[in-house]
């Protein structure tokens, strides 16, 4: 029966050398256990940082004003809402929302969504429409809805707040 040793072929004018199965073992082993012991490091080195895109960004579009109607009722939180009762008509389910790079190109696109009454106080109300839009790993973002201008938001802002970013408009002075 042959040896299950390994066999170094001999030059010539050597003997034939063989190693010893325990030896071979033992540089099997090393070896399985430098190549095991880098699969971790190898992990490490092939995975995306924690903060790497693309990021989902939650937002609400906040326009604010009086909502409650002469001779009505005043509406409750949670109720359906529309800005054009506060003179933004141009405001409202299905306005775009354009997200764009710090270099002013378009990375992402979506909609508002259906609006909600905000009550907070006496005649302090806002109308609430969420969009939810994936964007790419960039170092500054600009957000848009409609044609009202863009609001800048850095990534690091946009990490602070759990990539949620709320918008505002309307008038806002003392008392109201």
């Amino acid at each position: 029966m042959p040896s299950r040793a390994a066999r170094t072929p001999a030059q010539p004018g050597q003997r034939m050398r063989t190693a010893s199965p325990a030896r071979y073992g033992r540089r099997t082993a090393v070896t399985a256990l430098v190549v095991i012991g880098s699969l971790p490091m190898l992990g490490l080195c092939s995975q995306r940082s924690a903060t790497a895109g693309p990021h989902e960004v939650s937002g609400e579009y906040d326009v604010h004003g009086v909502y409650a109607q002469a001779g009505q009722p005043h509406p409750a939180s949670g109720s359906a809402c529309q800005a054009a009762t506060v003179g933004y008509p141009d405001i409202h389910t299905g306005t775009p929302v354009v997200v764009r790079d710090g270099s002013g190109g378009v990375v992402a696109t979506t909609t508002l969504g259906s609006g909600v009454l905000h009550v907070s106080g006496a005649l302090r109300d806002d109308c609430a429409y969420p969009f939810s839009v994936s964007v790419p790993d960039v170092a500054a973002y600009a957000i848009e809805v409609g044609n009202r201008g863009s609001v800048a938001f850095s990534k690091p802002d946009l990490e602070r707040a759990g990539w949620k970013a709320t918008l505002k408009i309307g008038n806002y002075s003392l008392g109201t």
